[in-house]
């Protein structure tokens, strides 16, 4: 049977909508890697860009020099990330961003298995 993990890496929630970046995610133990972006009504999705890290240790001492660009997403739909890193992230690009109401409105969920 898989084991799956489903995380809201960045959302709607009251802690995560104004948000530019996500948390870092462990991700070293999945085969299928996939990053799900939806928005309200026709908002752009404004370049969501995920990056990737092998670098070892806890999220917390994670530095911004340690991540390496893997793909930016221009617009809303569900997209294959290739596994292999330890660690995953993504951001909103902040220059795409108009306003916090259209941040609240785009949801990027993480959805990981290990087959």
């Amino acid at each position: 049977m898989p084991y799956g993990k489903n995380k809201v890496m960045l959302g709607n929630s009251s802690d995560l909508a104004s948000a530019l970046t996500s948390n870092a995610q462990l991700v070293d133990g999945y085969r299928q890697l996939s990053i799900s972006i939806q928005t309200a009504s026709n908002d752009s999705a404004h370049n969501v860009r995920v990056y990737g890290t092998n670098t070892h240790g806890l999220d917390s001492s994670l530095v911004s020099g340690d991540w390496s660009l893997v793909t930016t997403i221009p617009q809303q739909g569900i997209y294959t990330v290739d596994p292999g890193m330890r660690w995953l992230q993504v951001d909103r690009n902040p220059f795409a961003v108009g306003s916090t109401s259209t941040l609240s409105n785009t949801t990027i969920m993480l959805q990981a298995n290990v087959v």
